[in-house]
């Protein structure tokens, strides 16, 4: 066994020196050749023997692993001369799941997850701290297994304050998208309500402007503070009705002076209102001059037919409101059925919570991997950002189900990758002890 660790040791100086490209997978190397190149004449005990095979098929699997970026198994894939004499040097490091190796090999593939191509990485400060830990296990690594506490205890340090960060960066996007979110949905509603109440009504066209421009923001606002059941919301969409019904001709001076008595409590409503969009004081004083002026006009018109029967004469001059138009098309998510979809890929789609990574193939063929930030509502928008916490996607449920159907969506596991590849490698190896062999002829 000492013997067959020296060996090790001059294949892994000799695999140091080897310039390291990380867009390519590393193949998987044949120990036993590796050994047998440097000590021929010698045979390997067969405990040791059976360490490195089985440490080949751990790394067989790992570089196989579609959870994991190229870029962090070119990495990985330097340690497999250590590891294996990691392995031959300290014979608990199969049986302990707290093993700070197994621990470090695990780490290194959580903190990479999110690398999506080679080009990114070269300026990524996580990247760079992952490469200089692999390359120090593989130039400092003889015989002390402290090396592997050291480094992971390191990495971990590094890692959550890069999380930290990120975190910081990815609740700005959801805090972001979750507002932009309930805005577009809060002018829809608005636009709805108004163009059901006002649209095609003959107003005062300074009226008309005022309703579409400052009205509708002074209702968006009660919508995205409080909601469509609060009583702000509701105090606000009343004031609108009260407004309308005393812009319009009335029959009876009952009615006139009933109009007459609102006056002075709708305007204090609408400068209320204005005041919750902060607009200034001069502003809000000229548009309830203007709004008293077109009432009084109105009454005075109404009294002079009712009592003189004179011919009204402001009727003609006033235009109907048109519809408004509040949400920009590129607000909207485009509408979909979700029914139109497989019910399969949509339960799975449904199954996704924030914070889970996935690999998608994007138009050009490229694949990028990204996280789920949030799950915006209403609209069923899936927000993704990179690892650094930016938003780099943003699907419908429909869009993804389409996705994960035509597997151009694949949800990546974040289980550690080298307990992953243990329960894989030994799950194999029952099979085959279970399965007969066909007999020798």
């Amino acid at each position: 066994t000492p013997q067959l660790v020296t060996v090790l040791s001059d294949a892994q100086t000799e695999h140091y020196a080897q310039p390291l490209d990380i867009e390519t997978v590393p193949p998987v190397l044949d120990l036993r050749q590796v050994v047998v190149k440097r000590k021929a004449d010698a045979g390997v005990d067969q405990a040791d023997d059976d360490a490195m095979n089985f440490v080949g098929m751990l790394f067989d699997y790992i570089l196989n692993d579609r959870n994991l970026a190229i870029p962090m198994k070119a990495l990985i894939g330097r340690l497999q001369i250590p590891i294996v004499k990691l392995a031959i040097i300290d014979k608990s490091f199969f049986e302990k799941s707290s093993h700070p190796a197994r621990q470090l090999l695990n780490a290194l593939s959580s903190a990479g997850i999110g690398w999506s191509s080679a080009a990114e990485l070269k300026r990524d400060a996580l990247y760079n701290k992952i490469e200089s830990i692999v390359l120090r296990v593989m130039n400092g690594f003889q015989d002390n297994l402290d090396i592997f506490t050291e480094l992971l205890d390191e990495l971990r340090s590094f890692t959550k304050q890069d999380e930290r960060k990120r975190k910081l960066v990815e609740q700005r996007v959801k805090d972001t998208e979750t507002g932009k979110a309930r805005t577009v949905a809060a002018k829809e509603t608005v636009q709805t309500l108004i163009n059901h109440k006002a649209s095609g009504l003959r107003l005062p066209p300074a009226v008309g402007r005022f309703i579409s421009d400052t009205w509708s923001k002074v209702l968006v606002y009660a919508c995205v503070t409080e909601g469509t059941s609060s009583a702000l919301w509701e105090c606000q969409a009343e004031t609108l009705d009260d407004l309308l019904w005393c812009l319009q001709p009335l029959e009876s001076l009952q009615e006139v002076d009933k109009r007459d008595a609102k006056i002075d409590p709708l305007l204090a409503g609408l400068d209320a209102g204005m005041q919750h969009l902060q607009t200034a004081d001069n502003e809000r004083g000229e548009i309830i001059a203007l709004i008293r002026k077109e009432l009084n006009r109105i009454s005075a018109s109404d009294r002079a037919y009712l009592e003189d029967d004179a011919t009204p004469t402001l009727d003609d001059s006033y235009e109907a409101l048109d519809e408004i138009i509040l949400t920009a098309p590129h607000e909207r998510m485009p509408a979909e059925t979700v029914s139109d979809a497989d019910p399969q890929f949509v339960a799975k789609i449904d199954a996704l919570s924030e914070g889970v990574w996935v690999e998608l193939v994007n138009d050009d063929g490229d694949r990028i991997r990204c996280k789920l930030a949030a799950i915006i509502q209403p609209g069923d928008r899936y927000v993704f950002v990179n690892r650094r916490g930016m938003k780099v996607l943003e699907k419908s449920k429909t869009g993804l189900a389409a996705a994960l159907r035509d597997k151009n969506l694949t949800i990546l596991e974040e289980a550690q990758v080298f307990d992953r590849a243990l329960q894989a490698v030994i799950g194999n190896l029952r099979t085959m002890q279970r399965t007969p062999q066909p007999a020798a002829e």
